[in-house]
């Protein structure tokens, strides 16, 4: 084997060798994608988790913070799903949560986010929404379930608080407002929507159109 054949055999080898390094190296990145998103994701619904309802809901409220615009959420929970566990078992239980997660998700809009709280409660957030859009969402998805026929169980229903952002709160007393609301459908006969009671105002705040200032739009006009 003379030079010229050892060197096209030696490049051919290291050809070889960069193509599995490269296959190994999508193969990792792949799997680093898929570590992060069950980080972040509830096994049996496919849901968002605490910690990434958290990280999200924080951006939301600094966001809503710097542009004045509105974000809400709507916090609801199975009613009487202790007595489908007792009834049916826990494995129709996992069957009634995993198919009451697709139904909501069903309704929402791309942007908005399904999240499991934990047991048989579920937050959705609803960035760029005013409460009565949220409200109109949560009604909307209270129907889809409570007019679902879930097989063994029949009919399950929801009871949802809903609650916009407001100046002065933080994530905590956001999510208090929607637990308060979610607490009173509850006490009201349960398979209902209820706004948070501190929510009036904000309700009554025009909805058809807001403009929100950006430094992007001067340009010396007294007018604008």
């Amino acid at each position: 084997m003379d030079i010229h054949e050892a060197c096209q055999q030696r490049i051919e080898s290291l050809k070889h060798s960069l193509e599995a390094v490269e296959r190994v190296n999508m193969e990792l990145q792949q799997a680093m994608v898929e570590l992060e998103l069950a980080a972040g994701t509830d096994r049996l619904t496919g849901a968002w988790n605490r910690r990434r309802f958290e990280e999200a809901a924080a951006m939301e409220i600094s966001l809503a913070r710097r542009r004045k615009g509105p974000v809400s959420l709507m916090m609801f929970d199975l009613d009487h799903f202790k007595e489908v566990n007792d009834i049916h078992g826990h494995a129709t239980g996992d069957v009634v949560l995993v198919e009451t997660a697709r139904i909501v998700r069903e309704q929402l809009r791309a942007s908005d986010a399904l999240v499991r709280w934990g047991g048989e409660e579920f937050i959705v957030l609803t960035p760029s929404t005013r409460l009565d859009g949220a409200l109109s969402l949560a009604e909307k998805s209270r129907f889809a379930i409570a007019s679902h026929p879930f097989p063994k169980v029949g009919q399950v229903t929801v009871s949802i608080g809903v609650a916009e952002f407001a100046a002065g709160m933080d994530l905590e007393a956001w999510i208090h407002c929607a637990d308060e609301a979610l607490y009173q459908a509850k006490s009201e006969g349960r398979n209902r929507v209820f706004a948070g009671q501190d929510q009036e105002r904000i309700a009554e705040t025009p909805s058809l159109l807001e403009i929100v200032w950006e430094d992007a739009y001067c340009c010396g006009e007294p007018t604008i």
